[in-house]
């Protein structure tokens, strides 16, 4: 759907540069109204799929945040560490282990 969109505005900017200028100015030009307006119709139709689609996505990525946090308050009540990871989501947090011994590599 975006590619259909895009080539849409595409074709409506590729008209606007390759248009004939208007004598005596410029910065205006004429095209083929009927053919721009067509244009202009085609990206208004398809415009609302895609609208609705991302509208979809962010309010799934919404409910995936939400319930990541739920989880995270659940793990806190049971008393383990929890923290954000960088908007990413949240990540549970644990002590590293005491080293037992350090072993020194020879180069």
């Amino acid at each position: 759907m975006v590619a259909v969109l895009e080539e849409l505005i595409n074709s409506l900017y590729d008209m606007i540069q390759e248009a004939r200028s208007v004598p005596l100015s410029a910065d205006k030009c004429m095209i083929d109204q009927e053919k721009a307006l067509d244009i202009l119709d085609e990206i208004r139709t398809n415009m609302p799929k895609d609208l609705e689609m991302a509208r979809a996505l962010v309010e799934k990525r919404n409910e995936m945040v939400e319930s990541s946090k739920r989880e995270a308050e659940e793990l806190r009540r049971r008393g383990n560490a929890v923290m954000e990871d960088a908007g990413r989501g949240w990540r549970r947090c644990v002590a590293s282990p005491k080293p037992i011994e350090i072993v020194e590599i020879e180069t």
